[in-house]
């Protein structure tokens, strides 16, 4: 009987629990493409979303040189902006369980993603716009970037003088005041940080703002990056 009743619990979960499907893939970086150095753009997918501050998304960084750096889907704490969760697809380098470039990851960590993904509560959501807009209903998104010279350049003999950006995210409006989202030193080799845009929830009055920089790789290329910051919207927080 025992055996029956927890048969008949597990039944339903496995029927409805959610199946993840694999995003599409965009760039969300406003750059053009550096024609003398070469620029590896990062291709990111977002997944879903859940209704008490969790964000997913799949990213893959690549390298010119190499092929894809970096492959995998992430789990992000939009209250204090750190991943909590991740599942490594592969790079050019990895030395796992199948051949990267000949396997759909996607399908064969499918068991893994929807356990992970199901864990947090994630909701898929298919849309992948950007809002690219500096303002959010009666709010204004403002970066500011301090630029100073290195003393010693990472890469100075190389690429001439290099400086670092200091950077804060600020979000608010003259009448409620701001306050600061993000911050954080860029150093020597990296470039300022830029804004890209944002997303918003469907389930919470919450974005999550995607910031932008680039590193200077081994052959000179511009390796770009991609920070995320969440941002509660509710008045309470300003």
């Amino acid at each position: 009987m025992k055996k029956i009743i927890l048969f008949i619990f597990i039944i339903p979960l496995t029927i409805f629990g959610q199946k993840y499907q694999e995003p599409d893939l965009v760039n969300l970086i406003n750059a053009e493409y550096n024609e003398s150095r070469g620029s590896n753009f990062p291709q990111f997918g977002l997944i879903g979303w859940s209704k008490d501050g969790y964000f997913a998304y799949r990213i893959i960084f690549s390298n010119g040189g190499i092929g894809v750096a970096y492959d995998a889907v992430l789990v992000y704490n939009l209250k204090n902006d750190k991943v909590v969760n991740e599942i490594f697809f592969g790079s050019a380098d990895f030395d796992g369980p199948y051949d990267y470039y000949e396997t759909d990851v996607w399908r064969y960590n499918q068991r893994k993603i929807d356990k992970v993904l199901s864990d947090y509560n994630i909701i898929q959501n298919s849309s992948n716009i950007l809002n690219t807009k500096r303002y959010i209903d009666k709010y204004e998104i403002v970066l500011k970037n301090r630029t100073s010279m290195c003393e010693e350049p990472e890469y100075g003999w190389d690429y001439g003088e290099e400086y670092e950006h200091e950077y804060r995210l600020l979000v608010g409006n003259s009448k409620t005041g701001y306050k600061k989202v993000g911050n954080g030193l860029q150093g020597c080799g990296s470039s300022s940080m830029n804004f890209e845009g944002y997303y918003i929830s469907p389930f919470e009055n919450r974005i999550v703002i995607v910031l932008s920089s680039y590193t200077l790789g081994y052959e000179s290329e511009e390796d770009w990056n991609l920070d995320f910051f969440g941002c509660s919207l509710n008045p309470r927080t300003f």
